[in-house]
């Protein structure tokens, strides 16, 4: 199964033995479960289990779980293995990689950090590694810290921090991994197990390793007839416990520098391995313990965020880990949430920042709205767009880390996510909302927040109204993309609490005057539209946002618009069918129909419960955003006004109508104004009418 030659020699002993002790047609059933491609982790991780259950000699600990193990890993497709993981890790932790820092080095970070994400199990023999990056003292250079930080947030729950430490060491470490928990499948069993086993403290878990060991599938497989295979059996049973308990302190060591450094790190020096330390502390530690920890960190990063520490070098950081913990443990950041909305809204957001962020992650994000390209060099040379002054990417960064503490669960299914405490709903519909409204407005005078920015470049490039206006403007659209942004994210938690004025000045976003911002908002948009369909929000949360769509069709850019008539497209053609499964499912009853209509309302995020009875209701048909759509084009700015004596009706009297008729010649708008709404509405109007004719031609052809 690949690896180091000692590694395929033992394995090719491994298999030849598990052949020969195997003889339960269901472990070979279970191998079959573990070797499948695109199996749930759900499903590994009970496969496995059963497998290591039905193993002769000790289960877990017989010879052969690890190559069970490795089997299950090698057998998933991939593009990567551990030793590619490990490489990566290690060129990053290299001196040369924190000497010259460029593209690849970021890319190949980016990297190691989405394999973590989507493959745990890879990162389980670059553990020790990842450890000493995130423990070293002083602080490893910021991409190597911070690469580390993340694997060890994603990776954590599925890899045990030591490797080869035994089920309850490996359960204490990292609360995650059985039997070795080596790989991705263990560590979601493990997890299920803690939160079934709330408060079972050390003894009960070595107490489930001695029950694994007397399970009755072991004893089928025992020797029983003779008395000196017994003796070594016995033998062996003592042998693992002084290795076991051996592995357990090293772990537990390991575990408590780990939880240390983490916890150093949430304070600084780097505000993206602050964000990534909080997650990271959550992970090792697990939930019953990481509110505690989290609770300790939220206290004193509070402590840090008061009037005067706007310029610190740790404030950056501080701020994003305090995003975090809205994330992971939403009650404890609730008790800081005003004070850390008011740091922001009212003090940070208009200090004078002078200095500049991390050099690389200032050289990484050279402009947020427009990657580094072949005329675009990272350093801001004359041949791209303008860099934003350091304090406004700061003050972008301190944006998002309040809206993402204001959002837990954004990412989960509705039905799933929970409750946002009151303290933290206030601090929403309170000074974060109208901060964030008023960086939206193109007329609003924003010199208090521009000035502050553009003051701290710390160098030659100038700063604030003294950098001219090229500067100030790129710092002004800046600001109305981080808004944006943060609003639409606000929006998956908070939708309902958002001020009318609040959506129709985030739908004028779509035609924003710089070209970047109305790209990068738009893909937002659309992501945002995509993400409601698969986590099942509630379906006029889809329809209000689909309705910012048409805005593209006064968009130059062709691309733009393309793209928004094709997102539109989509999400009438989905919404239109998962109406139609609802209807279908709810004429045949809850008895023959359920089971395909039950999925086509999971799947349509609550509309079933709006509609009432699983019939789909009004907000579960495309046509719905109609209505949002007439409400963003009546307030538009540039919607031709009523004119105020009315509009023309029938004569009555010729003599009084004269008057009447020349001064309304006078008020009357031009029809051509009304032909830029007349297309957004042809925009939206089109694909709801495709998708009907072609769901009328698909029901015909199947009756």
């Amino acid at each position: 199964v690949g690896g180091p030659a000692d590694a395929v020699t033992r394995g090719s002993e491994q298999l030849r033995a598990l052949v020969d002790a195997g003889r339960d047609n269901f472990l070979w059933e279970r191998l079959a479960t573990l070797a499948a491609p695109g199996a749930s982790p759900e499903a590994l991780a009970a496969a496995r289990k059963d497998a290591l259950s039905r193993l002769p000699n000790g289960g877990s600990k017989s010879p052969a779980a690890d190559l069970i193990t490795r089997i299950s890993a090698a057998a998933q497709p991939t593009l990567l293995a551990p030793s590619h993981i490990m490489g990566l890790l290690a060129a990053l932790d290299s001196t040369s990689a924190a000497a010259h820092f460029d593209g690849a080095v970021a890319a190949a970070a980016n990297l190691a950090v989405a394999a973590a994400k989507s493959a745990p199990s890879l990162c389980c023999s670059a553990m020790p590694l990842v450890v000493s990056m995130v423990t070293a003292n002083p602080p490893r250079g910021e991409l190597a810290c911070t690469t580390a930080v993340r694997v060890l947030r994603h990776a954590a729950r599925y890899c045990p921090l030591v490797p080869g430490a035994a089920a309850g060491a490996a359960e204490k470490a990292v609360g995650a991994g059985e039997g070795g928990g080596r790989r991705r499948a263990a560590g979601q069993e493990d997890a299920e197990e803690r939160e079934e086993e709330e408060g079972g403290g050390e003894e009960e878990e070595e107490g489930g390793e001695e029950e694994e060991e007397g399970s009755p599938a072991a004893k089928m497989k025992k020797p029983t007839g003779k008395t000196a295979a017994a003796s070594r059996h016995k033998q062996q049973q003592h042998q693992p416990k002084s290795q076991r308990d051996r592995q357990a302190a090293t772990a537990a060591e390991t575990r408590t520098a780990v939880l240390r450094a983490l916890t150093a790190l949430c304070q600084g020096p780097y505000g993206k391995a602050a964000k990534a330390a909080v997650h990271a502390l959550w992970a090792v530690a697990g939930a019953q313990e990481g509110e505690g920890l989290v609770r300790r960190v939220a206290e004193r990063l509070a402590a840090g965020l008061r009037q005067g520490c706007e310029e610190e070098e740790a404030t950056p950081a501080v701020v994003q880990a305090m995003g975090s913990v809205g994330e992971v443990a939403p009650l404890v950041f609730a008790e800081h949430a005003e004070s850390f909305a008011a740091f922001i809204c009212e003090h940070y957001m208009t200090a004078a920042l002078r200095h500049r962020p991390p050099s690389s992650q200032y050289l990484a994000s050279p402009n947020l709205l427009s990657p580094p390209t072949s005329e675009t060099d990272v350093d801001g040379s004359p041949g791209g767009p303008p860099r934003p002054s350091a304090g406004i990417l700061l003050k972008c960064a301190a944006l998002r880390a309040v809206c993402r503490g204001c959002t837990p669960d954004a990412e989960a299914p509705a039905a799933l996510a929970v409750a946002v405490p009151t303290a933290t709903v206030d601090v929403v519909s309170g000074p974060v909302e109208d901060l964030l409204v008023r960086l939206l407005s193109i007329e609003e005078d924003l010199d208090e927040y521009i000035i502050g920015g553009g003051g701290g470049d710390g160098g030659g490039n100038g700063g604030g109204n003294g950098g001219g206006g090229v500067r100030v403007e790129t710092d002004r659209a800046h600001l109305r993309q981080a808004a944006a942004a943060g609003l639409l994210r606000l929006a998956t938690r908070h939708d309902s609490r958002l001020a009318p004025g609040t959506y129709v000045s985030l739908a004028l976003v779509m035609q924003d005057p710089v070209m970047e911002v109305r790209r990068a908002f738009g893909e937002e948009v659309r992501l945002f539209l995509h993400s409601s369909l698969q986590l099942g929000r509630r379906a006029h949360v889809t329809a209000k946002f689909a309705a910012l769509l048409p805005l593209a069709a006064m968009d130059p850019i062709p691309h733009h618009r393309d793209a928004a008539a094709r997102t539109l497209l989509e999400v009438v053609l989905l919404q239109r069918a998962r109406a139609q499964q609802q209807a279908t499912a709810a004429a045949a009853g809850d008895g023959g129909g359920g089971t395909s209509g039950g999925a086509g309302a999971a799947a349509g995020g609550g509309a079933t419960a709006a509609g009432g009875g699983g019939r789909p209701s009004l907000a579960d048909h495309p046509e719905f955003l109609l209505p949002f759509l007439v409400y963003v084009l009546g307030h538009h700015p540039d919607c031709p006004p009523v004119p105020a004596t009315g509009w023309p009706r029938s004569k009555d009297s010729q003599a009084a109508q004269a008057q009447a008729d020349e001064e309304q010649e006078q008020e009357l708008p031009d029809p051509e104004e009304f032909r830029p709404f007349q297309d957004m509405l042809q925009f939206a109007l089109e694909p709801l009418l495709t998708a009907s004719r072609s769901s009328s031609g698909g029901g015909g052809g199947g009756g």
